[in-house]
């Protein structure tokens, strides 16, 4: 598409990869669980890689504007000023994303789907010909690879797989679509339950390496 090759394209060089991503979304800053569980998996995994942590709650992000929608179908040379500053909050996350070796997302299943945040953040990180375009087919090729991620939910007494979760659907529709499907593992914490604490620890015990694009 000759649209996406005047676009910014994400670096992928190992090199340039070298931090760990933590990405909150719980309204609740006291008593979250998805909110504990993940900083626990995600400063473990920065210590045992040796990999800056790098933090974004994204609660109170907001969702993207019609300013940000169009400027994404503008080529960035052709881009006012406006433009450019509708899509600064976007390119920050990008950036983190892009950098980024291991990425730990953080969220409540609300409502049987992701907290609102987490979808705004995952909004502003789909960007065409950025993070993500399509071949001469029609097909989405994600463009954020080669990178570990983690996604905790904290699903109250909905168990994973459950005819009222909407929120493993969407994962397995929007992370490949970005590039971020390869090694993504969900870690599912049900009210009362053991699992999710039991799976970090094993996670955490077992990582030696960073991943490798």
């Amino acid at each position: 598409n000759s649209f996406c090759t005047l676009l910014e394209l994400p670096n992928t060089d190992p090199e340039n990869l070298m931090s760990t991503l933590l990405v909150t979304a719980s309204p609740r800053y006291e008593g979250s669980k998805s909110r504990a569980l993940a900083t626990k998996l995600a400063t473990g995994l920065a210590d045992k890689l040796s990999l800056p942590l790098v933090t974004r709650d994204v609660a109170q992000l907001p969702a993207v504007t019609e300013g940000f929608v169009n400027a994404t179908f503008v080529p960035p040379t052709e881009r006012t000023a406006e433009q450019r500053k509708a899509l600064e909050l976007s390119d920050d996350i990008v950036a983190e994303a892009q950098k980024a070796q291991v990425i730990v997302l953080a969220t409540p299943m609300y409502n049987f789907g992701p907290a609102a945040g987490l979808k705004a953040w995952a909004d502003h990180l789909a960007r065409f010909g950025v993070t993500f375009e399509y071949t001469a087919d029609g097909k989405p090729v994600g463009k954020l690879t080669g990178k570990r991620v983690y996604t905790v939910v904290a699903a109250g007494g909905v168990t994973e797989g459950a005819p009222h979760d909407a929120l493993s659907p969407w994962l397995k529709a929007y992370m490949p679509f970005v590039g971020l499907g390869e090694d993504h593992t969900v870690i599912w914490q049900v009210a009362g339950a053991q699992g999710a604490v039991d799976k970090i620890d094993s996670i955490l015990a077992d990582a030696t390496s960073a991943p490798q694009s």
